[in-house]
């Protein structure tokens, strides 16, 4: 019964899975991605590095300085090399006390089983990845979770077993071991503290591991990943540069670059390592998805299917590329196909706030204005900093006549994201409604400063003008959108309009 809160340690494992906000699925193929065997380490390698390992893990539990992410550990290849031997000799050393303590009967029975079972409990909850089987990564210092709580049982029990047998000797023995534990759970508890400020955001976690393996490529990659979250680009894609000079053949990194480089608009550097990414990991279904993005970027909607198709072949519960497939049908038109899609995407991923706000959209394309109001409204309970659901709802509100409210909206957008192209399109918009023209041809040139390529924004100008009587001015948008998009709803029509004015009226 005295082993009984050690043996329910067991659940530890499948209990923090269930309480994981993540589908069992993708726990256990995040799982399964980082321990699963590689042939890159030879068998006999691989073992004789974890006696090194191990010793490694022991050494953190009562000297956790230069702990580390993510190692860039040295593998030995030789079980001679006095590193490996003498790591073994220790070990070997420590699972003899256990075999000699569990055959004992010099000292209380219950105290030396218990530290005999700590001993065993630490090697075996430690041989799963600690053994002759190659994993991947050869350390990972969260593997010592399980192991450790066997050898703290070991070595507190052992400590005031040895305190019982001097008691004899010094009376204060036990006060001391008090005092002694109290001092190191006071240390310990200092080093945490000081560990978890590194671990208060991915930036400076990233960035401890860079420092403290500079030659591996995964760190810099991680760190330009948690430089993107936090928008900025420029700095991110740095890093993935820095990743792919130490491992040009890092599928990963090639693929966050490319996506760093989409964010910055630069589409074909995007698809370049896209494709390089697909030719180091053909079956890489989030790169053929960003691929079919590009395309639709491109206006080569068939290919964006296609491409979407390829990834959905790949990871058939993939809501981003169902997403993206709405996205492709609604730019040819087929709203309701659009719709089914976005509804499949919430079904694989229901706290997926893009896929309401495309809903929304849909629905607002349709005229159902109610609906779109109503989508737009879980997408922002689900992200309530979404600039862009703010930009749409006061599209919708412009829309229903509510012009005040619109701006509103379009205002919050871009409070949340200064650089959002379509809130300022769609406040020029609601500012040209109230009749506004100054503030509304204001409006339209910041989007276009922001993205000059917004044929929605150029067409909006060319109203503007148009309704001033500035055809000349007009006549430039409307060629800027058909450069854009050859196939803009209208805009071929009104300079049609235009070039038979000029006829009538040269002046203008």
């Amino acid at each position: 019964l005295y082993l009984l809160p050690l043996l329910l340690t067991m659940l530890i494992i499948p209990l923090s899975i269930i309480g994981i906000d993540k589908p069992i699925g993708d726990v256990i193929g995040e799982l399964r991605e980082v321990s699963q065997e590689t042939e890159e380490i030879p068998r006999w390698s691989y073992l004789f590095t974890q006696f090194r390992v191990i010793v490694t893990y022991i050494r953190l539990l009562f000297l956790p300085i230069n702990q580390n992410l993510d190692y860039d550990y040295t593998v030995y290849h030789s079980f001679f090399n006095p590193e490996v031997f003498l790591s073994f000799l220790f070990l070997l050393l420590i699972f003899g006390l256990g075999i000699y303590l569990f055959y004992s009967k010099r000292y209380k029975l219950y105290a030396t089983r218990l530290t005999a079972f700590g001993i065993f409990w630490f090697f075996i909850t430690l041989s799963v990845e600690s053994s002759i089987i190659p994993i991947r990564d050869v350390i990972f210092e969260h593997r010592m979770y399980l192991p450790s709580i066997g050898l703290f049982f070991a070595i507190l029990t052992f400590t005031f077993l040895l305190a019982e047998k001097l008691k004899s000797r010094w009376q204060k023995v036990n006060r001391a071991v008090v005092v002694t534990l109290a001092i190191v759970i006071a240390v310990l508890s200092i080093t945490t503290y000081a560990r978890n400020i590194i671990w208060h955001d991915w930036v400076s976690l990233w960035e401890d591991v860079v420092r403290k393996s500079p030659q591996k490529a995964r760190g810099y990659n991680n760190l330009g990943v948690a430089f993107k979250n936090n928008a900025l680009i420029d700095k991110a894609i740095e890093y993935f540069q820095i990743s792919l000079g130490l491992n040009p053949g890092y599928a990963i990194a090639h693929y966050n670059l490319g996506v760093a480089y989409q964010d910055r608009g630069w589409l074909s550097k995007a698809a370049d390592h896209y494709q390089v990414a697909l030719s180091l990991k053909p079956d890489y279904a989030e790169v053929y998805s960003n691929l079919g993005a590009v395309c639709d970027a491109k206006g080569l909607t068939d290919k964006a299917i296609e491409y979407y198709q390829m990834a959905l072949n790949l990871k058939p519960g993939y809501a981003e590329a169902y997403n993206n497939l709405g996205f492709s049908y609604m730019h040819k038109g087929m709203t309701d196909k659009a719709i089914e899609h976005y509804q499949a995407a919430l079904k694989f991923k229901p706290d997926f706030a893009e896929a309401y706000n495309n809903l929304g959209y849909a629905y607002f394309y349709k005229g159902l204005t109610e609906k779109a109001i109503e989508y737009y409204q879980v997408a922002l309970s689900l992200k309530p900093d979404y600039a862009e659901v703010y930009s749409n709802l006061g599209a919708v509100y412009d829309a229903k006549g509510l012009t005040d409210k619109a701006i509103e909206h379009c205002q919050t957008a871009l409070s949340l994201e200064p650089d959002c192209a379509e809130a300022y399109n769609n406040l020029g918009a609601s500012y040209m409604h109230k009749g506004m023209t100054d503030k509304a041809i204001d409006s339209y040139r910041k989007a276009l400063d922001i993205k000059a390529d917004y044929a929605d924004a150029h067409f909006n100008l060319g109203l503007v003008y148009l309704a001033g009587g500035t055809f000349n001015l007009a006549g430039k948008e409307f060629e800027t959108v058909l450069q854009i998009n050859p196939n803009y709803p209208k805009a071929r029509q009104f300079l049609d309009y235009i070039s038979s004015q000029n006829k009538h009226h040269p002046s203008r």
